[in-house]
């Protein structure tokens, strides 16, 4: 983002598609357990300890009276990405413990983006009463600035580590992660892509939800984020701090790229525009040369549309109570 980019049309354009994917004109939810951040109720959410209390996550109750992973979503601006696909040799054996997708939004100080900003410093702060007092991270925003305002970050690792990982919590790469299988190559019996590994990058058409190559995703686009809030116990055991917040990436939606292309092109001009100046310097005054569900597939898209139902209804664990989640052994 720079000096060619709307900032004043970025708030504009933030607030009305928050308002209009919050709404009752909102285009139906990718599942049932996406949720507005903006318009969430702190009283219908619970809280989920699995795997012996080394994971916890913020459930809603559905309507088959089961308690199933909420999925929060923010409106934004991406101002930054990292997202796949990987370089060929950007992670070793020894690093892919920290390799991650991200995506940080920016609302502008929109009305929208702050409110669910608030509610969910009020789920997490609702998470950290279930734990003995100051045993929890706080979550945070992540930064604030006079143009951008609060920025919110959210990410996803792409792989989970640990011995016995359930095969039904496994799943392949999509083609878009991972093309050339540079991620692929570091499965094993230990190293796993699961289901809270997945990230389902989509783009909003005619009101319908399509496939989206995450490649597509610029600095400066429109976007819709979802995540999940939940907690770590903490490996680091000298620390008083037992339990750390994570919002983990679940989906990225683009729904507008009006601002990025048209920065893309003023840029363009102001670049092409300097490059005839010097040009008729150099030659006497010469011209220089001349990203209740509606969710899309192409044709070739059977595999992602396949993980992404298995995403939200299937390949999920039973827990003792019965309730049907989305987990992993190590995030």
């Amino acid at each position: 983002m720079d000096a060619f980019y709307d900032d004043k049309a970025a708030k504009e354009l933030i607030e009305a598609w928050a308002v209009n994917m919050s709404g009752p004109n909102a285009p139906p939810a990718i599942h049932d357990f996406a949720v507005p951040a903006c318009t969430v109720k702190v009283e219908h959410l619970s809280v989920k300890k699995l795997s012996g209390g080394y994971v916890s996550k913020v459930m809603i109750r559905g309507s088959n009276g089961r308690r199933e992973e909420v999925v929060f979503t923010v409106v934004g601006a991406l101002i930054k990405v990292d997202l796949p696909p990987v370089k060929k040799n950007q992670y070793t054996p020894s690093s892919i413990k920290n390799a991650r997708q991200n995506a940080t939004l920016a609302g502008f100080n929109t009305t929208k983006f702050n409110q669910a900003l608030t509610a969910i410093q009020d789920v997490t702060y609702a998470v950290a009463t279930s734990f003995p007092d100051g045993e929890m991270t706080p979550w945070t925003v992540d930064s604030s600035s006079d143009v951008f305002g609060d920025t919110l970050s959210a990410n996803s690792r792409y792989f989970t580590f640990g011995h016995n990982i359930p095969e039904n919590l496994k799943v392949p790469f999509n083609r878009y992660v991972d093309p050339a299988d540079v991620l692929s190559k570091f499965l094993n019996e230990q190293v796993a892509h699961c289901v809270d590994n997945d990230v389902i990058y989509m783009e909003l058409k005619n009101g319908k939800f399509v496939t989206k190559d995450p490649a597509g995703f610029r600095a400066g686009d429109i976007v819709e984020i979802g995540f999940a809030v939940t907690t770590f116990k903490s490996s680091k055991r000298d620390e008083d701090i037992r339990h750390v917040t994570k919002l983990e990436l679940r989906t990225l939606t683009l729904l507008d790229t009006t601002l990025s292309k048209s920065a893309y092109a003023n840029r363009h001009n102001k670049a092409s525009g300097s490059n005839k100046i010097k040009s008729r310097r150099v030659h006497g005054g010469d011209q220089a040369a001349k990203r209740r569900r509606m969710y899309e597939e192409d044709s070739s898209d059977d595999e992602t549309s396949q993980k992404f139902f298995s995403l939200t209804l299937g390949t999920k664990a039973k827990t003792d109570a019965g309730d049907s989640v989305m987990t992993s052994v190590h995030v």
